[in-house]
């Protein structure tokens, strides 16, 4: 079973490495299309916890996408969304927070129905969290979980964990800050929307 993930992995990899070689020759570094394709590649490489690799693809596409793009684009947004993951994951928490405050800053050009906006609150509420500034991360982490579990049915599979993610950090904020009646709370009331989390401290 690991095999054949890690040969479907592969598989990936090589398609995405060959898009992105081939956009960069035909289209230039600075076409969407090509940052798009950075983008893809560099989540892949998230996700195995290539950290190191996927960083370089994600700064270039921010700082390509900040003068080719403006700063409202969606896509924008996205690459520093996919940035301060990569930060989260880093313990780079001041820069997250940064990152995620630009995506999260001025008007939203996205679906409304789009689900985006809401876990860049709840990754925000993280990045503040993590910094001990349990105070301003409540707000952000109980809208972005809220937000999250409304659209839930419009989340695509792939990216449903975000609900997840979300609910967990409710838990770990209430866990860290001392308030035990607040993390039993959230943790039924997310037991009660179907959404699977670790057990309240």
């Amino acid at each position: 079973m690991a095999g054949r993930q890690e040969c479907r992995n592969a598989e990936a990899e090589s398609l995405q490495v060959q898009a992105l070689a081939g956009r960069r020759r035909v289209l230039g570094e600075e076409h969407p299309n090509t940052l798009a394709s950075m983008s893809n590649l560099g989540a892949l490489y998230l996700s195995q916890g290539r950290l190191s690799v996927a960083e370089p693809l994600f700064t270039q596409g921010v700082e390509v996408g900040r003068r080719v793009l403006g700063p409202v684009h969606p896509s924008l947004k996205r690459y520093l969304t996919w940035l301060a993951k990569l930060w989260l994951a880093q313990h780079r928490y001041a820069g997250a927070e940064s990152l995620l405050r630009e995506a999260l800053n001025g008007p939203d050009n996205e679906r409304p129905e789009s689900w985006e906006p809401l876990e860049r609150q709840s990754l925000l509420g993280v990045s503040l969290m993590e910094q001990l500034r349990f105070a301003e991360a409540e707000p952000w982490l109980i809208s972005g979980c809220r937000g999250l579990l409304q659209r839930r049915a419009a989340i695509p599979l792939p990216d449903r964990p975000a609900v997840e993610r979300a609910g967990q950090g409710i838990i770990q904020l209430y866990d860290r800050w001392a308030k035990p009646e607040k993390s039993v709370e959230w943790h039924q009331q997310l037991q009660r929307e179907g959404v699977s989390v670790a057990a309240a401290k």
